[in-house]
């Protein structure tokens, strides 16, 4: 695995999560 991909998996993964912690805040699926 690249570095580069590493980077992209790793940059989605914090996001999804971030998103998932503003859907439950705010009590409905944005």
């Amino acid at each position: 695995m690249s570095e580069r991909q590493i980077k992209v998996d790793y940059i989605a993964r914090v996001e999804g999560e971030g998103a998932l912690d503003i859907r439950i805040s705010d009590g409905e699926i944005l």
